[in-house]
């Protein structure tokens, strides 16, 4: 869910690149690793056909902790997921999430590129040059 509660799903994006931020609001590396993933976001934000998007693997009782995160590092302008669940979620364990940051790149026919990007500031920029080169 997002945070006004609307549910998602990777479908909805067919067509583009999703560039997918897995975090929590307890994950220091996360939090450390975000203002990154920020600046990567923003040098794509003119680019059609690339989203970014964040999926917290918080649990529901964090969701203020979450909404309270994603105000403070400025992450407003995109799309901030939240399972709201109790134990692991789907999402977790469809995509073997067994620890965060996590990056995750799919192409735009819903592929997975990458279950295991490298980080931004680690290699992730010149990956997405390559994917978004002919587009």
């Amino acid at each position: 869910k997002d945070t006004d509660g609307k549910g998602h799903t990777f479908a909805e994006f067919r067509g583009n690149v999703l560039v997918i931020d897995v975090w929590a609001t307890w994950c220091s590396s996360c939090l450390a690793k975000m203002q990154d993933f920020m600046n990567l976001k923003k040098r794509y934000d003119n680019t059609p056909g690339i989203k970014f998007i964040t999926v917290s693997v918080d649990r529901s009782e964090a969701r203020n902790s979450w909404i309270a995160a994603i105000k403070k590092r400025d992450m407003e302008g995109m799309l901030n997921l939240f399972p709201d669940c109790e134990e692991e979620s789907l999402f977790e364990s469809e995509y073997h999430i067994s620890g965060v940051p996590r990056y995750i790149i799919i192409d735009e026919e819903g592929k997975i590129v990458t279950a295991y990007a490298p980080p931004p500031g680690g290699g992730m920029e010149e990956l997405l040059k390559e994917l978004m080169k002919d587009k």
